[in-house]
């Protein structure tokens, strides 16, 4: 399962989307983003007080999708935070 993460406010002063995968239900792993035990990109979020939002989440699709949407920088085209 890949995920989209949204931040409230960018990250570095940068980077306001994150693409994860877990195998694991997608609840618990944002849970553990949130709890300052994710990636080191969503860790420096919560230390920064910056709000985690579950944007998207694709499932049965290929762990390729993951690398794909990190290396095309379409994050914020899928957000669906960022067009609501």
């Amino acid at each position: 399962m890949v995920y989209l993460l949204h931040f409230s406010a960018p990250v570095s002063g940068r980077f306001s989307h994150y693409v994860g995968k877990t195998e694991r239900a997608v609840d618990v792993r944002i849970a553990e983003h949130r709890a300052g035990r994710g990636a080191r990109f969503t860790r420096r979020a919560v230390w920064d007080g910056i709000e985690i939002v579950l944007a998207r989440v694709w499932e049965d699709v290929p762990d390729e999708l993951e690398r794909m949407r990190n290396r095309r920088g379409c994050k914020r085209r899928s957000c669906r935070v960022c067009f609501v």
